[in-house]
């Protein structure tokens, strides 16, 4: 059979994977369920897994080639908030900013900022640090909580708990 038309898929997700069996007859696909995903493939299409997260479905009728690429896409399609799932390999996924666990858009911008311009993440910084309960540890170090009648006397102010590159 000559494959005139082809249709890349890509599986995205931890342990998410395929594999063909019987000279690509049959597709089998592991998406997080309990059981795994079968496919029997039509006459007119065949399937090839170059890597356990590409899937290549090619064929010599572009309409069957296709409408068997979207019924495997269709099974995980792809999420909005981390991307997961089977995409067409030329597919974007427009990701989505998250729901009531993830910052506001003020803060997200904010952190933006901050990542770009160093004095004003010192300056933010200052502000969410409470007087007295940091100390500096050298690079590499967690900074550690202490309270503030164990602070030595140059530590009794934010400006000196925090230091400023």
């Amino acid at each position: 059979m000559e494959a005139k038309f082809f249709r890349f898929l890509k599986i995205v997700g931890v342990g998410f994977k395929a594999r063909t069996e019987s000279e690509g007859r049959q597709l089998f696909l592991k998406l997080g369920y309990s059981h795994e995903v079968e496919f029997a493939v039509p006459p007119a299409v065949r399937v090839f897994c170059f890597k356990p997260n590409i899937i290549c479905c090619t064929g010599i009728d572009k309409e069957r080639v296709h409408q068997f690429a979207g019924a495997v896409r269709s099974c995980k399609p792809p999420e909005v908030y981390k991307g997961k799932g089977i995409m067409y390999i030329d597919e974007v996924v427009k990701k989505k900013q998250g729901g009531a666990d993830s910052p506001t858009s003020e803060t997200a911008e904010r952190t933006r900022k901050t990542e770009s311009i160093p004095k004003v993440a010192m300056i933010a910084a200052k502000m969410m640090i409470p007087t007295g309960w940091t100390r500096n540890f050298p690079i590499g170090c967690v900074n550690q909580r202490i309270p503030p009648a164990m602070r030595s006397n140059n530590e009794s102010n934010v400006d000196a708990a925090i230091a400023i590159d």
